[in-house]
C-alpha cells in the first residue's frame, strides 16, 4: 500500500496561496484583495485548509506550514 501523500499535496494551489498568506499574518480582507476573491471565499478556503492540515487557528496553521517546510514565499513559485 503506497504511503499517503504529504498533507500539502492535498491542498489546491489556491488553498496553498491562502494558507501561506494567512500564516504570514494577512487578514481575511487583505488576502481577499490580494487574490481578487471575496472574504467569504477566503473563509471557505481556510475552513478546508484547517480540516486538511488538522489546525484550528491561524497560529497553528503557521506552525504547521513551518513544520511541513512549506514557508517559501509564494512569489518564488514558477
Amino acid at each position: 500500500k503506497p504511503p499517503p501523500p504529504p498533507p500539502l499535496m492535498l491542498l489546491t494551489a489556491r488553498q496553498r496561496e491562502v494558507a501561506r498568506l494567512a500564516a504570514c499574518g494577512l487578514t481575511t480582507r487583505a488576502i481577499a484583495e490580494r487574490l481578487f476573491i471575496s472574504p467569504e471565499t477566503v473563509h471557505t478556503h481556510l475552513r478546508h485548509i484547517f480540516r486538511i492540515l488538522e489546525c484550528r487557528t491561524r497560529a497553528e496553521l503557521a506552525w504547521r506550514l513551518r513544520e511541513l517546510n512549506d514557508c517559501a514565499d509564494s512569489s518564488s513559485e514558477p
